[in-house]
């Protein structure tokens, strides 16, 4: 195998690693340790929006709006689709007053909605409806 070839073979499989074991945390609500292993993911694999939502989530948590804000956008530019990603932006738009930029988040939500998240449908209609329009 070419050197080339093994050392991207390589990045690949560390990245799956840090991807595996930041969900492994965040299902046994390892919150600390999750931090730590969804940057390491983030940094490997710039393509994969999960590790930046995650990493939003917890800013959040831990009150660094700014530091939310970044990885939001980064998770939602990264993957326009992930529909987890765009419901979490969007909902931390509206906590922080940004109306016009919550709603299109929500809307864009509604556009790739997966079925795990189909349940949320209602609710997001309903935000959008007491967000009217800008």
């Amino acid at each position: 195998m070419p050197e080339k070839t093994y050392n991207v073979n390589l990045a690949i499989g560390w990245c799956e690693t840090a991807y595996n074991l930041a969900a492994f945390e965040l299902v046994n609500g390892e919150f600390a340790a999750l931090g730590s292993s969804a940057k390491k993911a983030s940094e490997l694999e710039t393509t994969f929006s999960w590790p930046l939502n995650q990493l939003g989530s917890l800013a959040v948590q831990r009150g660094k709006m700014d530091e939310a804000r970044s990885y939001y956008e980064r998770a939602t530019r990264v993957n326009m689709n992930d529909a987890e990603a765009q419901l979490n932006f969007a909902g931390f738009l509206e906590d922080q007053g940004q109306l016009a930029e919550a709603r299109l988040h929500y809307q864009i939500f509604l556009r790739v909605v997966t079925p795990e998240l189909a349940h949320m449908v209602p609710e997001v209609r309903e935000r959008l409806s007491q967000l009217g329009q800008p």
